[in-house]
């Protein structure tokens, strides 16, 4: 999903247009950006963190540490306990059983993967 998908998902469940949702999108992009350049962590609620990692070379003394020994940055994202307990509650199947029985229950049953409720277990 993109950004002009959920623009249009979040104004059919609001009060706000395609148009508004999109523009507040936007913003929050730059405003993550703008924070996250800042070395500040954001928090976005349920959903969860965005930080800032570096790596670099290993020094052997605080006077050496400089800028240029940083080799590498990246975003680090780290979901909330909600969605990282919903996420374990998932269920799959492979998507022919699906297509075949689009009314059978999906069961997990935590010993090896998922399995269709006709599946036979052992």
């Amino acid at each position: 999903m993109d950004l002009a998908e959920l623009g249009k998902q979040l104004s059919s469940r609001s009060t706000v247009t395609k148009t508004d949702a999109v523009a507040v999108l936007t913003g929050l992009e730059e405003l993550i950006t703008e924070e996250l350049l800042d070395g500040k962590i954001v928090k976005l609620g349920v959903l969860g963190s965005f930080r800032i990692s570096l790596s670099s070379e290993g020094k052997e003394t605080p006077d050496e540490v400089t800028s240029t020994a940083i080799k590498n940055s990246k975003v680090i994202f780290r979901p909330s306990t909600e969605i990282t307990y919903n996420l374990g509650r998932m269920r799959f199947a492979k998507a022919k059983d699906l297509q075949a029985n689009p009314d059978e229950e999906v069961v997990d049953n935590f010993t090896g993967g998922i399995e269709t409720s006709d599946t036979p277990t052992s």
